[in-house]
């Protein structure tokens, strides 16, 4: 008798269902433009830059006083792996060896393609965005260009 009236009362509910699935239903989508004033999507916000666009504007990297501060970063930041010179002669014993700065591969990169590598890390290298401020992973990157211009690579 309870497995009948069980059944019973779970056919009455089936019955009840409105055969309406969740993707069918009345939502707002992500970035779908909005009706009576609202809207999915929302405002970036305050401060971020989108991507491929991470060069703050007031970052001069030919601004002589750019590349002072980066060299100064450079020396606290990367020269213990790196060397001062960015020769990989670095003081702290890394496996595998940093490569030097002045490698043919190396010195074809931009600015842009220095500041995603210390900002993301790569290799054996650990991601520096949460020690190096983003102005100073600029100005590292100005400073390693004209390195690279000043001895033309190796």
């Amino acid at each position: 008798m309870r497995r009948a009236a069980a059944l019973a009362l779970a056919a009455l509910a089936v019955a009840a269902c409105e055969d309406r699935r969740m993707a069918e239903q009345d939502k707002i989508l992500p970035l779908a433009p909005g009706r009576a004033g609202v809207s999915g999507a929302r405002p970036p916000p305050e401060g971020s830059i989108a991507r491929g666009t991470l060069a703050p504007a007031s970052v001069d990297l030919g601004d002589p006083a750019v590349i002072a501060r980066g060299g100064e970063r450079f020396a606290i930041f990367c020269a213990p792996c790196h060397g001062s010179e960015g020769d990989a002669r670095g003081i702290v014993p890394t496996i595998p060896t940093p490569p030097s700065l002045f490698a043919p591969d190396l010195s074809g990169q931009d600015a842009e393609d220095l500041v995603a590598v210390i900002t993301d890390g790569v290799g054996a290298m650990y991601p520096q965005a949460g020690q190096v401020p983003l102005p100073d992973r600029w100005a590292i990157a100005a400073w390693i260009k004209d390195r690279q211009r000043r001895r033309g690579g190796d």
